[in-house]
């Protein structure tokens, strides 16, 4: 039997949590300031209280540079939380399916989608490959629409080019990044915006400097999350208990566990913009981030790992005709935090993997479509399909290549 395979790993540690509480709030916001401009090479760093507080104030940027132009295109298959917004910022969302091959952005329905009303192309790194990345960036440039680059789950992944290392994050005209509580980089609450454009820049310190401190309420309750998962993600109260939870829950279907594992599965749409979104950054979240991404060979070793994991996946599972793989041109630009694999038995391949000790990520986005429109009239079959049958794989670095091979193994078994 295999040792039980956690998906789940909390980046943030305890030691860190700690020592940001006596860290200098400004030696950490100048040292991110200037890093960030390093890696993404772009001029202006604003750091936000979250990932989608960055895309609400580039919305109403947006909303108020040229009302007219009021269609943003966002990729069906995304976090429904994303287009939740510009629908109560009152955008016309239009919403293109996802790329069955590899996972990008459909290019092709995506030309078809522009027309002279287009505000914006949000473009989501979920599976993003670098040349798909290059062609959204010259359609976008070619119509002089804004792209906008989410990054929240692709930090640090990268391109080696003879040029040095092209990072994801750089594409867009402005970009977003998340430091939320399950990221490779995770202040509990976190995020930035990044861009080359002062006007801009100037618009969202200037919108920013009006918000209110971030609610210590529901910071303190997310520290208290973080001690919780802290403690059952714990080696022996994972093996003898944790993991049992979570395996009844996917096996029962009970929604109250399965809430707290995938909260954005349990989704409401919204008619206001909460209260809690228009806050800062909290000093804590910042010294967090700056003692995380100061440590580089920490982040490196976590990010080699993750690679060869998914190498290890690719390499064995690519054989197996039960399964359809996302096709990978470059494991350092698309180093997944977890490996996604797509068949028709998902269901019932997550309940086997789980009797042999493995626990999978059974929801991961949704299509969004479903928040616009009955579902008589889906019309992104792919987004669908994702929805359905895509499963993620643990593959962070607390999971060994014999895991990796183990689970492979068993994988293999199953469809035999």
């Amino acid at each position: 039997m295999l040792n039980k395979a956690s998906r789940i790993k909390l980046y943030l540690s305890t030691k860190i949590l700690l020592l940001s509480i006596f860290s200098n709030k400004d030696k950490s916001e100048n040292f991110l300031i200037k890093k960030f401009r390093n890696i993404f090479k772009k001029k202006y760093i604003v750091l936000t209280s979250m990932c989608r507080v960055g895309f609400l104030i580039i919305l109403e940027y947006l909303k108020l540079k040229d009302p007219k132009k009021n269609e943003i295109i966002i990729c069906s298959y995304n976090l429904k939380e994303m287009v939740d917004i510009p629908r109560i910022l009152k955008f016309k969302i239009i919403l293109v399916d996802i790329n069955k091959k590899n996972g990008s952005l459909d290019i092709s329905k995506l030309k078809k989608s522009i027309n002279n009303r287009t505000s914006a192309i949000l473009v989501t790194n979920i599976f993003s490959s670098y040349n798909d990345l290059i062609k959204i960036k010259n359609i976008a440039n070619r119509k002089r629409i804004l792209l906008i680059e989410d990054n929240a789950i692709y930090y640090g992944n990268n391109k080696i080019t003879k040029n040095g290392k092209k990072f994801s994050g750089s594409f867009g005209d402005v970009s977003i990044l998340s430091f939320g509580i399950m990221k490779n980089i995770s202040a509990l609450y976190g995020g930035a915006i990044i861009t080359d454009s002062n006007e801009i820049n100037k618009f969202a310190k200037k919108r920013i400097k009006s918000f209110k401190k971030f609610s210590s309420i529901i910071y303190i309750k997310q520290i208290i999350l973080f001690i919780l998962l802290k403690f059952f993600l714990s080696k022996a109260i994972y093996n003898l208990f944790f993991f049992y939870i979570i395996k009844i829950s996917h096996l029962k279907n009970i929604n109250f566990f399965l809430n707290k594992l995938y909260p954005a599965e349990y989704f409401l749409k919204k008619k206001i913009i909460p209260s809690f979104y228009y806050s800062k950054i909290n000093n804590l979240s910042l010294n967090m981030i700056y003692l995380q991404i100061k440590n580089e060979k920490k982040l490196h070793t976590e990010n080699l790992i993750r690679k060869k994991n998914n190498q290890t996946y690719y390499k064995i599972l690519s054989k197996n005709k039960n399964i359809n793989l996302l096709k990978i041109e470059d494991f350092n630009f698309q180093n997944f935090l977890e490996f996604p694999i797509i068949c028709k038995k998902k269901k019932e391949l997550s309940e086997y993997l789980f009797k042999k000790g493995i626990e999978t990520r059974y929801y991961y986005y949704k299509n969004c479509e479903e928040i616009l429109l009955k579902k008589i009239y889906y019309k992104n079959k792919i987004s669908s399909q994702f929805e359905s049958e895509l499963l993620c794989l643990p593959s962070h670095d607390k999971i060994d290549k014999k895991q990796v091979i183990k689970i492979c193994y068993y994988i293999n078994k199953f469809f035999k």
